[in-house]
């Protein structure tokens, strides 16, 4: 190849590479600069935007996602219907899609939920130590403490508040202690013990309640029934003694 010939094709050549660049030929990306973004529309711009569609606050993405040649450009569709209080978040890391967040419920920085309800339940009534027992079912909540017994609903609205001795058919003169209760999950059914004595004649007994279904037993609706056995050791004895501390078992039959 001649002199002159080498001389016209470097001409050539260079001439192509500055000439500027047609809609037609790609632009590949200069390495170390991030990969050019859209602007976000106008709002005013109806043939862009659209009337319906509301402006959207867009959150540019760090050029250092785009360092790399083989990383893909983020697509940004600015035509999102948001509810109020969102806006676009594009988050960092590499070929990420964009993220909608609420930020009318703290999204970005959640608060812990609200796991705990309190309220005030039924007080010792004199007594020490408590004794006190819970179950959890079916919507309600339902407390033992020495001898009383009382209901919640979930919200702790109390529904019942009724003495032992009221509850079931022994007067005063008879002391109901101990009390526990359970949520038999198989059949669907409250179960509550009692320790009941009397020491003027040694009488001493358990006293065991079962409800017939998933309402409480005392709420209107319910139906129950209960069972009276002997627990006094050495009965007539000056060795006669009131167990303590019973508990309950139960079983899917």
């Amino acid at each position: 190849m001649s002199n002159v010939s080498l001389v016209a094709l470097c001409a050539a050549t260079l001439l192509c590479a500055l000439a500027p660049a047609t809609a037609e030929q790609p632009i590949f990306p200069i390495p170390g600069q991030p990969l050019p973004v859209p602007p976000p529309p106008s709002p005013r711009d109806p043939a862009r935007f659209g009337e319906p569609i509301q402006p959207i606050n867009v959150i540019g993405a760090p050029a250092e996602i785009h360092k790399h040649l083989n990383d893909r450009p983020l697509n940004f569709d600015y035509r999102l219907q948001l509810a109020p209080g969102e806006k676009v978040f594009v988050p960092s890391g590499r070929n990420e899609p964009v993220a909608i967040l609420d930020q009318s419920i703290s999204q970005l920085d959640p608060a812990a939920p609200n796991l705990i309800h309190r309220f005030d339940a039924g007080s010792a009534n004199g007594w020490n130590p408590a004794d006190v027992d819970v179950a959890v079912a079916a919507g309600y909540i339902c407390q033992v403490l020495n001898d009383d017994y009382i209901v919640f609903d979930k919200c702790g609205n109390q529904l019942l508040l009724r003495d032992a001795n009221d509850l079931f058919p022994f007067d005063t003169s008879y002391t109901f202690y101990s009390p526990r209760i359970s949520w038999d999950a198989w059949s669907s059914r409250w179960i509550m013990l009692w320790h009941l004595r009397r020491d003027s004649d040694q009488y001493g007994r358990l006293v065991l309640a079962v409800s017939a279904g998933p309402t409480p037993i005392g709420l209107p609706g319910s139906a129950w029934t209960y069972y009276n056995m002997n627990f006094v050791q050495n009965a007539g004895t000056a060795d006669a003694t009131f167990p303590d501390s019973y508990d309950l078992g139960y079983s899917d039959d």
